[in-house]
C-alpha cells in the first residue's frame, strides 16, 4: 500500500526530524570552551596548595640563580668554537670522492647557556603562579596536562643538550642545530602523549603509548651521538673527570625523567596521583638544571679541569 509520506532526495533533508536544528548546533559550538574535545574530562583533579608553594619557591630560587649565573658568565666566558663542514673535492686522498672542509664559523659562549636555561625554568614556574596565567595553568593541570612545563622543557632541555654536545666535542654547527631539534622533538612527543591520553588516564580508557615510545627513540638517538663523541674525547682528554661526571649524572637524571613519566601515565604506586608526579618533576628539573649549570661553570673556571670540560 503506497504511503502518503513524502520522501525528499535532498541529503540535508534526510534525518532532519531526528537531529537538532543547525542554529542550536551553531550556538552550542560557539558556547563551547577551547576547541579541544579531549579536554572534556569527567574525573578532574583538585590542585593542592603545596603545588603552588613548590612553584613559588622554585621560581624564586631559579630567578635569583639566573641573575647570579648571568653575572658569573659576564666575568668568566667559556667559549667553544663552531665550524661548518661543507664538502670539497680539493686535496683528496686515494679512493676519496669528497671530504669535509672545516671552516671556523665563530665561537659561542656556553657560560651564557646555563643562565638562559635557568631563566627559562624560572619563567615557567612564575607563569604557574602569577594571576594572569595561573587560571590557564589550573585549567590544564586539573585535566591531567601540564603544557607550560613542556613548552619550557622544549627550549631549556634542548639548550642543555646543545651544551652537552659542545662539551663532548661536537663542533659542526649543523649537527648542533639538529641536536637542538631532536631534543625538541623528544619533548614534543611527551606533550603529544599528554594531550592524546589525558581523557584516557582520567576516565579509565586504554592509552595510546606511541608518543612515549617515539620520544624514547629520539632520546636514545640523541644520546648515542653524544656518547660516541664522549668516547672519542676520552681518548685525547688530559683530565676527563668533570666531563665524565656531567655525562653520567645528566644521563642518569634524564633516565629518571622517562621512568617518572611512565609511572605517572601507567598510574603505578604513588605516581598514580598526577599531582605527586608534578611535585616530583619540579624537584627533578631543579636538580638537573642547577647541577649542569654550576658544574659547567666550575669546569670552565678552573684551569686544572678546563681541558676536560
Amino acid at each position: 500500500m503506497p504511503s502518503n509520506e513524502i520522501i525528499s532526495n535532498d541529503p540535508e533533508e534526510f534525518g532532519r526530524s531526528t537531529s537538532k536544528p543547525k542554529s542550536e548546533k551553531r550556538k552550542k559550538k560557539e558556547e563551547a570552551p577551547v576547541n579541544h574535545h579531549y579536554l572534556h574530562i569527567v574525573n578532574k583533579l583538585e590542585i593542592p596548595d603545596s603545588l603552588t608553594r613548590f612553584h613559588l619557591i622554585a621560581a624564586t630560587f631559579q630567578s635569583l640563580q639566573s641573575i647570579v649565573l648571568f653575572y658569573v658568565a659576564s666575568k668568566k666566558t667559556i667559549n667553544r668554537s663552531v665550524f661548518t663542514n661543507f664538502a670539497t673535492d680539493e686535496d683528496l686522498g686515494e679512493d676519496m670522492y669528497i671530504r669535509p672542509n672545516a671552516e671556523l664559523l665563530g665561537s659561542l659562549s656556553i657560560s651564557y647557556y646555563t643562565a638562559i636555561f635557568i631563566m627559562l625554568a624560572s619563567t615557567d614556574h612564575w607563569l604557574c603562579v602569577l594571576p594572569f596565567s595561573r587560571p590557564k595553568y589550573h585549567y590544564y593541570i586539573t585535566r591531567h596536562q601540564s603544557p607550560f612545563k613542556w613548552v619550557e622543557y622544549g627550549f631549556s632541555a634542548s639548550l642543555m643538550h646543545v651544551l652537552i654536545s659542545q662539551l663532548v666535542g661536537i663542533t659542526d654547527v649543523h649537527t648542533l642545530v639538529c641536536m637542538f631539534f631532536i631534543s625538541g622533538s623528544m619533548i614534543h612527543f611527551g606533550t603529544m602523549h599528554e594531550s592524546m591520553n589525558a581523557k584516557a588516564r582520567a576516565d579509565g580508557y586504554a592509552q595510546n603509548w606511541f608518543p612515549f615510545w617515539a620520544s624514547c627513540v629520539m632520546h636514545v638517538a640523541m644520546w648515542a651521538i653524544m656518547l660516541s663523541y664522549y668516547q672519542a674525547r676520552m681518548e685525547t682528554a688530559k683530565s676527563p673527570g668533570l666531563l665524565s661526571v656531567v655525562i653520567f649524572v645528566v644521563f642518569f637524571l634524564e633516565a629518571i625523567y622517562a621512568l617518572v613519566f611512565y609511572l605517572i601515565w601507567a598510574k603505578i604506586g604513588r605516581f598514580a596521583d598526577f599531582m605527586f608526579g608534578e611535585h616530583f618533576y619540579i624537584i627533578l628539573s631543579f636538580t638537573a638544571k642547577t647541577f649542569l649549570a654550576w658544574v659547567t661553570l666550575a669546569g670552565g673556571a678552573d684551569r686544572k679541569y678546563g681541558a676536560s670540560i
